[in-house]
């Protein structure tokens, strides 16, 4: 599946991110339920990301 390094570069920038989101959620003092709520809505968000630019489907919708 990550065949290009850029795939590999994207596939990192994606984690940092929900691991980012999980944090600052943490960070609000938000209740240990919507903290994962809101990292799992971020994952869902960055996996869906992903697989549009890496289809090239990014680049149509824009």
């Amino acid at each position: 599946m990550l065949s290009k390094p850029e795939e590999v570069i994207m596939a990192v920038l994606a984690a940092v991110w929900v691991v980012l989101t999980y944090f600052l959620a943490g960070w609000t003092g938000a209740a240990a339920k919507y903290v994962l709520l809101i990292t799992a809505f971020s994952g869902v968000w960055a996996v869906l990301a992903f697989l549009l630019w890496k289809t090239g489907w990014a680049g149509r919708l824009w």
